[in-house]
């Protein structure tokens, strides 16, 4: 089949264009007119909805009927997004928000009377916000397919790379879910360890006395020894030279309700303890600021995780997802951080054992 011929842009006679030659050129051979066959820059927009993306049925020759994603050829003094954007409201009527570069793509496009022009083929990456597809211009019908559907060989596709564009599209939005999953991982490990600190021992220098400990401890209810045979609490403590000893003997709290029988008592706090048994003597701390926030990370990971198929189903049904997984993290953090304040932390204050 010979090329199509048109007319030179000078003289008027039939020319063609060359069918080697890195670029090809138009040449006239009775004026000597050139003109170099450059390739033409294009835009496009993959939009995600879930895991389903925005295809287009095309309305147009070439490739009527075949399956394309919203896009077209740039105009000048256009800007490669800026002309994705245009193209995808054109034709579907949508507006995304933040977009992504997907890729490059090498292809060609056939003109009536002129023949096959290469294209480039620059793709965006945008999710749906809102509102419906509604084919118009060179579309005649828009809808919403299942990626694991797309780039199969069953499929009519208007363009060669379209195959290639798929492929990395899934790999992109895969990419992306196992970058989220690792990012939960590590702020998972990151709230586990800010709570193992907040948790943990802060012990004092080996000098402490036991003059300094009796100003550090004198005030307090209670206390907390750490022994070989296990923790003891020691109530209104006070330093002897011989160990520690209760200002005021225990006495057992009134039972808030009457009941009828006899009910089993637990075992009384010491009131004296040896420093021959004591390893560490700890205070407690209510509000821990490194706790807090440890279990504010753990719990809004845990509710961001357990968020995440009702995001996928909302989102399907026009909710943001991303509002979904804010809310849902969001109030989990507040959760763990209150559970954070309300658990006692024991802080040592003098390690006996070390510096005997």
């Amino acid at each position: 089949m010979s090329p199509p011929t048109f007319p030179c842009a000078r003289c008027g006679r039939p020319v063609s264009r060359t069918a080697r030659g890195h670029p090809r050129r138009i040449a006239c051979p009775r004026c000597g007119y050139l003109l170099f066959d450059y390739p033409r820059p294009c835009a496009g927009m993959v939009v995600l909805r879930g895991d389903r993306a925005l295809v287009l049925r095309r309305a147009h020759v070439p490739r009527k009927g075949c399956l394309d994603i919203p896009g077209g050829f740039m105009d000048e003094g256009e800007g490669i997004e800026q002309a994705a954007r245009r193209e995808l409201k054109e034709e579907t009527g949508l507006v995304v928000g933040r977009a992504r570069t997907l890729g490059f793509y090498w292809d060609r496009y056939y003109i009536r009377g002129f023949g096959w022009i290469p294209t480039m083929n620059f793709y965006f990456l945008a999710r749906w916000r809102r509102g419906e597809a509604r084919a118009a211009d060179d579309a005649a019908s828009a809808e919403w397919m299942p990626l694991a559907r797309l780039g199969g060989r069953d499929a009519r596709y208007a363009w060669k790379h379209m195959r290639a564009l798929f492929r990395d599209v899934k790999r992109m939005a895969g990419g992306r879910s196992m970058r989220c999953v690792c990012g939960l991982l590590a702020i998972l490990a990151a709230g586990l360890l800010l709570s193992a600190c907040g948790a943990g021992a802060a012990e004092v220098p080996d000098s402490t006395t036991r003059a300094a400990l009796g100003g550090r401890i004198g005030r307090l209810e209670e206390v907390r020894i750490v022994t070989p045979d296990g923790p003891l609490f020691l109530r209104h403590p006070a330093v002897t030279d011989s160990g520690l000893r209760a200002r005021e003997p225990y006495k057992p709290p009134r039972p808030a309700v009457v009941v009828i029988g006899k009910v089993p008592a637990g075992p009384a706090p010491p009131e004296f303890v040896p420093w021959s048994r004591i390893d560490e003597v700890q205070v407690g701390h209510s509000l821990n600021p490194g706790a807090m926030a440890g279990s504010a990370l753990v719990g809004g990971l845990v509710t961001l995780l357990v968020s995440l198929p009702f995001a996928h189903a909302l989102d399907r049904a026009g909710v943001p997802q991303g509002a979904v997984l804010t809310l849902g993290a969001g109030s989990g953090a507040v959760v763990g951080a209150l559970f954070g304040a309300a658990i006692v932390h024991w802080r040592t204050v003098y390690p006996v054992r070390a510096s005997r």
